[in-house]
């Protein structure tokens, strides 16, 4: 959209280019954090009978978050002391705000950290929804980190999403080697 037709965009921009600060004075500016598929994650229960394609495997665990949640929330640690040094490393990236947990990155952006279910689904809309590009695996889960979610293996998740998705096996490129 072009920003002549969009009045609240040029104000802020004229806004912000009038600005003149001193080299030495520092302003803060608090910028909301938006998630660009919120509406469809508070809606995925609804979806979970739909058509999406689970690359997890069948493993009866815990969310990978509660750890994290009870040990930022809390306090609590948990018995095994591998699994305690881990969350103690683990939990100074990690953030919780009003019982979400996120996640910082070194930009210093706030990733919002989903539960398998919830990657399954942001995996299938990413990757093959309305406005999916049938991107493979690293590239896919880079699209996902720029729309704001984070789960710690969303690489190798999206790798074996993108090899299990049917129209991508029979429209993708071929790789032509010599005999």
């Amino acid at each position: 959209m072009p920003r002549s037709e969009n009045d609240k965009v040029n104000a802020l921009a004229k806004l912000g280019a009038s600005f003149t600060l001193h080299d030495e004075r520092e302003i803060q500016i608090t910028v909301r954090e938006r998630h660009l598929l919120a509406l469809a994650l508070d809606r995925f229960d609804d979806a979970r009978e739909a058509n999406v394609v689970s690359v997890f495997e069948v493993e009866e665990e815990t969310d990978w978050r509660q750890p994290l949640i009870e040990y930022i929330q809390y306090g609590i640690l948990p018995t095994d002391p591998k699994k305690r040094v881990d969350v103690k490393r683990r939990a100074l990236r990690f953030t919780l705000k009003n019982d979400t947990l996120y996640r910082k990155t070194f930009e210093g952006v706030s990733l919002r950290c989903l539960s398998r279910e919830e990657a399954t689904y942001v995996l299938n809309e990413v990757h093959a929804g309305v406005c999916g590009a049938h991107q493979v695996g690293p590239k896919l889960a880079n699209q996902i980190k720029r729309l704001g979610y984070y789960w710690p293996t969303m690489v190798q998740d999206a790798m074996k999403f993108a090899k299990a998705c049917q129209a991508c096996q029979i429209h993708g490129d071929f790789i032509h080697q010599p005999p």
